[in-house]
């Protein structure tokens, strides 16, 4: 195997590519967000493997641009992108704020909801040539 590479590169030495190397090879750049193209958990997050274990993939980037996460805290994805390894876009929280801030979410899509619901009643009672 040495004598192979070594004919093949120059050199004895192993040609693994760096965690970091790999972990950017498996992302895309999108308009705002940096997505996650690798495994994806049932949630619908980046799963990244380095050192034999499996990691969250925008924890790892949070670590790797960032720093470390203090401990007890969680990483809050800003851009509510699951897919998302922005570091921008990334923030080291507790989580009950984490939990805050995802109720605030839901409470908003589900004031949207009903004002598109009713928007939609509205424009089929006053304008019905619109409807079919």
């Amino acid at each position: 195997m040495h004598y192979q590479r070594s004919r093949l590169t120059g050199t004895t030495k192993s040609l693994k590519k760096s965690d970091r190397v790999r972990f950017l090879e498996s992302t895309k750049i999108t308009h705002s967000c940096i997505e996650w193209t690798g495994n994806l958990n049932a949630f619908g997050y980046g799963r990244f493997g380095y050192e034999s274990v499996r990691v969250m993939a925008h924890r790892y980037s949070y670590e790797l641009f960032v720093g470390p996460i203090p401990n007890g805290n969680v990483i809050h994805n800003m851009c509510k992108n699951r897919k998302c390894v922005n570091p921008s876009h990334l923030a080291s929280v507790i989580q009950a704020e984490n939990l805050a801030e995802a109720q605030h979410t839901k409470e908003v899509y589900k004031e949207s909801v009903v004002s598109a619901v009713f928007a939609a009643s509205f424009y089929a009672a006053t304008l019905p040539e619109l409807v079919r």
